[in-house]
């Protein structure tokens, strides 16, 4: 699988295209659960076959980052959740 996607992806020099990603992950989905995450550092992408109970959920945070206050936006993406004073959502299947 990862072959196939560096294959692709170098020839069009752009890491995501989420078309082609949800292609190659139905077609590894035909042979049996699949749930995966793609990221190049800058993207995150969930991929959620939503066949049986291990579906992906996530949660928005804000999290303070450095010395000097700032804060980022953050996903945590889980098959279980992690707290139970957050708002976890259920990710829908693909």
């Amino acid at each position: 699988m990862m072959d196939r996607l560096r294959d692709w992806f170098s020839q069009y020099n752009s890491f995501f295209s989420k078309a082609k990603l949800h292609q190659i992950s139905r077609k590894i989905a035909e042979l049996g659960r699949f749930n995966c995450l793609f990221s190049d550092s800058n993207f995150l992408i969930a991929y959620n076959d939503h066949r049986d109970d291990d579906e992906f959920n996530y949660v928005l945070r804000e999290c303070p980052c450095g010395e000097d206050d700032t804060t980022r936006n953050v996903a945590v993406v889980a098959i279980n959740h992690t707290t139970d004073n957050e708002s976890w959502v259920e990710m829908e299947a693909g």
